[in-house]
């Protein structure tokens, strides 16, 4: 049993004991001696966790067993369904779904990517990170105007980058 389990035990009871006192109008006195009771039982078992953090013996003692290994994660999956939904005079707006629930670790945000191609008939340029976004859409403005542009998104979390999501072409 963890810290985080007891205190959410503990939080269940004092919940309970809260919703009591108001059915039989316990008195405040000893409404606040239990908060502190409770209080106390909490700041104790952090004590024992913490002392008993790097000594599994002391924890089996106890019942609790050791502290889980934090298990890595794994890179996002790839963003799904890269869309244009506005393009204006320099200005573009992109929608995309986020990648399947099966495929990779969970995603804190997303890398809007954009490469250019400079006049007909040449290659496009490199890729280049154009902006970040939390959410799955993003409107850019400023952008290039009068040539050929392709943007792609790159899902990102802690452990690294996902393969870019399909590619739509703009000229703005």
């Amino acid at each position: 049993m963890s810290i985080l389990v007891a205190e959410n035990l503990f939080n269940r009871v004092l919940l309970f004991f809260r919703r009591f006192m108001a059915k039989f109008r316990m008195k405040r006195k000893e409404a606040v001696l239990f908060e502190e009771f409770w209080t106390v039982i909490k700041q104790d078992l952090a004590k024992i966790e913490r002392y008993t953090m790097d000594k599994p013996k002391e924890l089996q003692v106890i019942g609790w067993d050791t502290m889980a290994k934090a298990q890595p994660l794994d890179p996002p999956g790839i963003p799904r369904y890269l869309e244009t939904v506005y393009e204006g005079k320099g200005t573009i707006e992109l929608d995309w779904k986020r990648p399947a629930s099966v495929s990779g670790g969970p995603v804190n945000s997303y890398i809007i990517l954009r490469r250019d191609k400079p006049a007909p008939g040449q290659p496009f340029g490199p890729w280049q990170e154009t902006q970040a976004a939390i959410q799955e859409v993003v409107g850019l403005t400023n952008q290039p105007r009068g040539i050929d542009l392709e943007y792609r998104i790159v899902a990102v979390n802690e452990t690294g980058n996902s393969a870019p999501s399909n590619t739509v072409a703009a000229v703005l």
